[in-house]
C-alpha cells in the first residue's frame, strides 16, 4: 500500500532580543459625535475604520448621521477621511479592504427613500466613491456585514422586516463586483433578528452570528452557509426565563471548532446586566460548552474576538459598565476558554472609554484596538497600539481591572437544524451620495518601549503542501497572497483576511514561490 505524507509549509521570522516599538493612542473626529463600528487592518500595515459622524458630511451638525471612513498608516497617522451620505440618517456597520486595494462599506440609510434601505458603497484606494447602491423592498431593509468572495463578488448580511409582522428575517444576498444582485434570500424566523458578524471557514464556507430581539429576550444564534449562501445548519440558544444572550463575533479555530463571543445575563439576577461570554461549538453546530466572565451586578459585553492562530489564545474585546464608568475590557483565555488575564487596553480613565469594538494582532505580535471615546469631547473614534501582553504603557494611561470571576455558562441550545430560505424581493438601486472630507486628529499619547521578543514566531501556514492547487492558508494578519512561477512571473494574487482562508488556484505541476507581506517560501503543485 502506497502511503502519502502531507507536509505543512510554515514560514518563520526570527525576532531579535529587543523590539523598539512606538505605542500610541489617537482619536479621530470633529466637534460632534462619531460612533465607531468596525476597524480592520489593511495590507499596507495600516488600518481602516468605519462608523457614523455628526461632524462631517452633508448632514453635519444636524439630527442625522453620515457614513465616516478613516484610513491610517501603521503609526496611526490619518491618510484620508471621507464622510458620505444624504440629508437624513446613514449608518455603516462594516468595512473590508477589497482585492484590488479599495474598500467596501455596508450599512443602512434613510436618505434616499421613505423606508430604511441597506446601502453598499465601493471606494477606491484613496477613499473616492466608485459606485454606491441601496437595496430596498416593500418593508425596511438594514445592512450589517459584508464579505468579498474570491471571485470578487460580495456577500451581504442584514435583516428585512416581514410584512404584516413586527419580526425581522435574516437577509443574505450575493452581488457581483458592481453591486448587482446575483441571489437574495430571506431566512425567516418568528423573532426580530440582528446579524452581527460574518467569517469564513477553512473550506470556503461562511459563518454568521447574531441574536434575536424580542420584547422579552435576546437569544444568540449562529448558522453556516455554503458558497451559494444556502444554509447548511442553524442553531439558537433558548431559555424559559427572561434574559439576554448576544453573539457579536464568530471565529473558526484551527481544529475546526467554532467560538462565538458576546454576553449573557444567564448568571445575573438582573436581566439587563450581562457577563462577557465565549461559547464553543463543533463544526456541525453542536454546542460544546461555554464560559461567562465578569463581576456580579456589572455589565460586560464582548464586541470582537481575536483567535490567535499561533498561541491558540482567545481575546474577547468589549466593554465593562457599572453605570458610573464605561471602560474598555479584554478577556484573555486559553483555547478551552479558561481565563488567563483581564486587561483594560484603552485609556484607563474613569468615564472616558466608551467601548473597544475591534481588536487585531500585528506581525510583530503587538495588538491594535479601536473603539469610541469621549476623551476629547462629544465622542470620537480611537485607535490604540499596545504591546504583546495588551498592556497600556504608562504614558498611554491604562488602569487595572478586577477582581474578575468566571463561570460555566448555564445556557441551552437547540440542536442544529435546517434553515430554509425563500427568495427575497429586493431591488438594487444606483444612488449618488454627497461626499465631504473630514478629519480632526488628536494624538493623545505616544511612547517607545523596548519589549523583549526573543521567540520564533510562526506567521504563515499552508497545508497540504504539496497540493493540487486547493489548499488552506492561515495568516496572522491580512495580506496579499502572491504566487510566482520559477521564472519570477506572478501567476496569482489575492487579498486574504487574517485567520483561515481556502484557496483554489489552477496551476500546472511544479514548484512556486509564495509571498505574503514579505514572508516568502516555496510550495509544490502536484496533481
Amino acid at each position: 500500500m502506497q502511503s502519502m505524507i502531507k507536509y505543512i509549509l510554515i514560514f518563520y521570522i526570527l525576532i531579535g532580543t529587543t523590539h523598539a516599538q512606538e505605542y500610541f493612542t489617537t482619536t479621530y473626529g470633529g466637534s460632534y459625535l462619531e460612533q465607531l463600528t468596525k476597524m480592520r487592518p489593511t495590507t499596507d500595515g495600516g488600518y481602516v475604520m468605519v462608523g457614523s459622524t455628526d461632524s462631517y458630511g452633508p448632514n453635519a451638525g444636524s439630527l442625522g448621521t453620515n457614513y465616516y471612513i478613516v484610513k491610517t498608516d501603521a503609526t496611526g497617522l490619518q491618510q484620508w477621511a471621507t464622510a458620505l451620505g444624504g440629508m437624513n440618517t446613514d449608518f455603516p456597520y462594516d468595512v473590508r479592504q477589497t482585492n484590488d486595494g479599495g474598500y467596501i462599506v455596508f450599512g443602512y440609510t434613510t436618505s434616499f427613500s421613505s423606508l430604511i434601505e441597506a446601502m453598499l458603497v465601493r471606494l477606491d484606494q484613496s477613499g473616492q466613491i466608485l459606485w454606491a447602491k441601496t437595496y430596498s423592498a416593500s418593508t425596511n431593509v438594514e445592512g450589517y456585514c459584508v464579505f468579498e468572495k474570491a471571485n470578487a463578488n460580495f456577500i451581504l448580511a442584514g435583516v428585512i422586516e416581514i410584512p404584516v409582522s413586527t419580526a425581522k428575517a435574516n437577509w443574505i444576498a450575493e452581488t457581483d463586483a458592481q453591486g448587482n444582485l446575483v441571489r437574495s434570500y430571506n431566512y425567516q424566523s418568528s423573532f426580530g433578528d440582528r446579524i452581527t458578524d460574518i467569517d469564513t471557514t477553512h473550506d470556503g464556507n461562511f459563518l454568521i452570528c447574531g441574536y434575536t430581539a424580542t420584547p422579552w429576550n435576546n437569544e444568540a444564534f449562529l448558522f453556516k452557509l455554503d458558497t451559494a449562501i444556502n444554509a447548511i445548519w442553524y442553531v439558537r440558544e433558548y431559555s424559559s426565563s427572561t434574559h439576554i444572550t448576544r453573539a457579536h463575533a464568530i471565529r473558526e479555530l484551527s481544529n475546526g471548532s467554532i467560538v462565538i463571543a458576546g454576553g449573557s445575563s444567564a448568571n445575573e439576577s438582573n436581566q439587563y446586566v450581562s457577563d462577557m461570554m465565549m461559547y464553543k461549538f463543533d463544526s456541525s453546530g453542536n454546542a460544546q460548552g461555554g464560559v461567562l466572565y465578569g463581576q456580579t451586578g456589572i455589565y460586560e459585553m464582548a464586541y470582537d474576538l481575536w483567535a490567535d492562530p499561533i498561541s491558540k489564545k482567545l481575546y474577547a474585546n468589549g466593554e465593562v459598565n457599572d453605570q458610573l464608568n464605561q471602560l474598555g475590557l479584554t478577556i484573555v483565555a486559553d483555547s478551552e476558554m479558561t481565563m488567563i488575564d483581564v486587561v483594560n487596553p484603552g485609556f484607563g480613565k474613569l468615564n472616558y472609554d466608551q467601548r473597544t469594538s475591534s481588536i487585531t494582532r500585528n506581525a510583530d505580535r503587538s495588538f491594535s484596538l479601536s473603539g469610541q471615546t469621549n476623551e476629547t469631547g462629544g465622542g470620537d473614534f480611537f485607535l490604540a497600539l499596545r504591546d504583546s501582553n495588551l498592556q497600556a504603557v504608562q504614558a498611554c494611561h491604562g488602569m487595572s481591572l478586577g477582581p474578575y470571576s468566571s463561570w460555566n455558562a448555564p445556557l441551552q441550545w437547540l440542536t442544529p437544524q435546517p434553515y430554509t430560505p425563500i427568495n427575497a424581493a429586493i431591488t438594487a438601486n444606483d444612488i449618488t451620495p454627497q461626499v465631504a472630507n473630514g478629519g480632526m486628529v488628536n494624538f493623545l499619547c505616544s511612547t517607545v518601549s523596548n519589549e523583549e521578543l526573543s521567540e520564533e514566531h510562526e506567521l504563515l501556514r499552508i497545508y497540504p503542501n504539496p497540493s493540487t492547487g486547493k489548499f488552506s492558508i492561515e495568516l496572522l494578519r491580512s495580506g496579499v497572497l502572491q504566487i510566482y512561477d520559477m521564472m519570477g512571473r506572478e501567476v496569482f494574487s489575492h487579498i486574504l483576511p487574517s485567520g483561515f482562508s481556502a484557496v483554489d488556484v489552477e496551476l500546472e505541476n511544479g514548484i512556486y514561490w509564495v509571498n505574503v507581506g514579505g514572508i516568502k517560501g516555496k510550495m509544490i503543485i502536484r496533481k
